[in-house]
This record gives C-alpha cells, sequence and structure tokens, in this order.
C-alpha cells in the first residue's frame, strides 16, 4: 500500500480543483464523475480493509461497471468518455485476472500496479478536464477584453467608419 498517501493526496488535490472548477460553471457531469471516482475508491478500499484482500477482482468489477454506468449516463464530451473508458479499462482486468486466479496463475502484485497506473490517470482526465474549463474561461476573458479594444472611438476598421 506504498501508493496509498500520494493517492489520497492527488485525489485531495483534483477533488479540490473540481470542486472550484464546479462552483464557477456548476458543471454537473464534472461532479457526478468525481463523485463516482471517490465512491468507487472509498467502497474498495473499505472493502479490502475489511477483508484484508486488496485484489478483490469480483467486488471490482461490480464497482466499476457502477461507477462507469454513472459517468456515461449522460456523456458531456470528450473528457467523460475517456473516464468511462478507463473503467471499461479496468473491467477488462479485473476479468483477466479473475480468470488467471482461477486456474491459479494471477500475479496479485502486478494487478495492484496496473489498476494503481489507471487510478491516477483517472485522476489526470479529472483534472485535465478541470484545467480545461479553466483555462476556457481565462480564453473566453482575454478574448472578451480583446473584442472590447478593437471598438474604441477613433480606431478605424472593425465596422467604423473614416
Amino acid at each position: 500500500m506504498l501508493e496509498l498517501i500520494p493517492y489520497v493526496t492527488a485525489l485531495g488535490v483534483v477533488a479540490v480543483l473540481c470542486t472550484t472548477t464546479w462552483l464557477l460553471n456548476r458543471s454537473t457531469a464534472l461532479m457526478r464523475c468525481l463523485g463516482a471516482v471517490v465512491l468507487v475508491w472509498v467502497a474498495g478500499y473499505a472493502y479490502g480493509a475489511l477483508i484484508g484482500d486488496y485484489t478483490h477482482w469480483q467486488f471490482n468489477i461490480l464497482t466499476d461497471v457502477i461507477a462507469a454506468f454513472l459517468i456515461l449516463r449522460h456523456p458531456a464530451g470528450k473528457m467523460q468518455a475517456a473516464l468511462g473508458g478507463t473503467y471499461a479499462v479496468q473491467v477488462a482486468m479485473h476479468v483477466a485476472y479473475g480468470a488467471r486466479a482461477t486456474w491459479g496463475l494471477a500475479d496479485a502484485i502486478a494487478y495492484y500496479d496496473m489498476l494503481t497506473i489507471v487510478a491516477f490517470a483517472q485522476l489526470l482526465v479529472l483534472g485535465a478536464w478541470g484545467i480545461g474549463i479553466w483555462g476556457g474561461v481565462a480564453r473566453d476573458r482575454l478574448w472578451h477584453r480583446r473584442a472590447k479594444s478593437y471598438h474604441r472611438s477613433g480606431i478605424i476598421g472593425m465596422g467604423k467608419n473614416r
């Protein structure tokens, strides 16, 4: 569980970013996706702590399918589709691990490491989504200021007569 502190820190930073972004533009899709990521992680961690095994692939399939459904229910764009795709990848990983565990060939460390990589990718998608919204707002404000400067009196062009 060496990844716990870095992951929780990254999750907290992304949660703050997404929440402040939500305060800016009230993006329900962004908050729904953040909620799904947080709830799946909390459920998986709590269940793993309860049973003492963090390779509970059956439970992970259930939670990741529910998360993918919540995320892709009303798609808002490419970032939401990318996040939903990460859950599809995780479900495929759970199925593959479960099949190998059934035959006695499973590698729990590789499984956990791959899930951790995908979990960080999910945070990256959420963070990029939030930063993209802030970038769009900054671009719009800059464009709005530039448009105003072209319409000052005395400037020829942009619809003004000489």
